[in-house]
């Protein structure tokens, strides 16, 4: 009954005759009701190749209908991922390389399936073929911050959950990543985050999973940092968005959100030169007005 529900909104709104501007007024609802429908699905139905053929179904209709709703594309890609495997997810964005919204949906949910405690062969198999597509949608959508920043966090996920295991991700994949993290990082660096607008809180997000995804290269393999250092101009980036970060911090307060971001350029920067010698410089020149400094 549920799986009729969801086939009937699906094409009724999706696929809808209505003119394109009430057709998109109506997205958002749905997407909320057929959230909730997948939810339900997920949970209680017992028939999952039912489910399967359903999401398919579903996706295919969002795409055709050039549905742009990114929590519903989500649900969709998420819920096929965790029936069906990563490699459903990843031949869906391959298929829809040039839909932004696939692929931003897509890297969301790899970075949740390689959240997983206990990750089966296939999906350890894939993880190359994972970073490397992820970071070819990067570089067609350099502009995409929130992309670039979801993006960012698939690849440390994917690094992180493989880091003690080199024959499943070779040196060769990390520095796929570490280039997708460059340019990504490249892309905001001297945006400040004090105008208070949407584009510079999303450079501010993407700084900081690039950060993120920087320190995942670092953790998962050392040897990398060598290739870090022949990033040109990579040093001076990495400065400038951690005195970027400070700069937004407001004097004698905490901010936990920052401090995270504080920590993760530290790390990244650790790449570069000794970590105590980061750590002293930036204590000296921030730590006596900046507590935040202090406790990142």
């Amino acid at each position: 009954e549920v799986v009729t529900i969801l086939g009937r909104a699906a094409s009724s709104i999706l696929g809808s005759s209505l003119p394109e501007q009430q057709r998109q007024a109506h997205i958002p609802h749905a997407g909320v009701a057929v959230e909730v429908i997948l939810q339900v699905m997920e949970h209680r139905i017992t028939d999952a190749q039912m489910v399967m053929s359903r999401g398919a179904n579903l996706l295919g209709l969002c795409i055709s209908a050039h549905c742009s709703h990114e929590i519903l594309q989500s649900v969709v890609l998420e819920l096929r991922g965790a029936l069906e495997g990563v490699r459903a997810v990843l031949t869906e964005m391959q298929n829809n390389p040039t839909i932004e919204s696939v692929q931003l949906s897509g890297a969301r949910a790899i970075g949740t399936l390689y959240e997983e405690v206990d990750l089966d062969h296939a999906t350890k198999g894939l993880a190359v073929e994972c970073l490397q597509h992820i970071s070819d949608s990067m570089t067609a959508a350099l502009e995409n911050r929130i992309l670039q920043q979801h993006s960012c966090f698939a690849m440390y996920s994917i690094m992180e959950a493989l880091r003690d295991e080199p024959h499943w991700l070779p040196d060769e994949a990390i520095v796929v990543a570490i280039r997708a993290a460059v340019a990504a990082l490249a892309s905001v660096s001297g945006i400040p985050d004090k105008d208070h607008n949407t584009g510079s809180w999303d450079a501010m997000y993407v700084r900081k999973e690039c950060m993120r995804c920087l320190g995942g290269c670092l953790q998962a393999r050392p040897s990398v940092c060598k290739t870090l250092l022949r990033v040109p101009g990579l040093a001076q980036d990495v400065w400038t968005a951690l005195e970027t970060t400070i700069t937004n911090i407001w004097d004698h307060l905490h901010d936990e959100d920052l401090e995270e971001t504080l920590t993760l350029e530290l790390i990244a920067i650790s790449s570069f030169q000794p970590l105590h010698v980061a750590l002293t410089q930036t204590l000296v020149r921030w730590g006596p007005t900046k507590p935040a400094v202090v406790r990142a």
